[in-house]
């Protein structure tokens, strides 16, 4: 298993700032200024990992729906095929 290198851990920490935003004030509330003050960037340092907020968006909700989904997969592929699994 390979170490995430400093970009992926930045993105991965812009999206969990993201993710914490979006869900207490909404989608349409995240900004790349917004996210840039939580995490201690500037706007640029942001907009470089997201090309527009509609990316960021996109971008949370797969990071939400992987998160969410992950420990429903891992407990299905363990389980027995049929019912059991389902």
């Amino acid at each position: 298993m390979s170490i995430p290198s400093h970009g992926t851990r930045r993105r991965q920490e812009i999206l969990r700032a993201a993710a914490d935003l979006s869900t207490s004030e909404g989608l349409d509330s995240l900004s790349f200024n917004r996210i840039a003050q939580e995490v201690g960037l500037t706007k640029a340092g942001v907009a470089a990992h997201f090309e527009s907020k509609q990316a960021l968006q996109l971008a949370v909700i797969g990071s939400a729906a992987a998160q969410y989904s992950a420990p429903l997969l891992l407990a299905a592929k363990s389980s027995a095929p049929g019912l059991a699994r389902l």
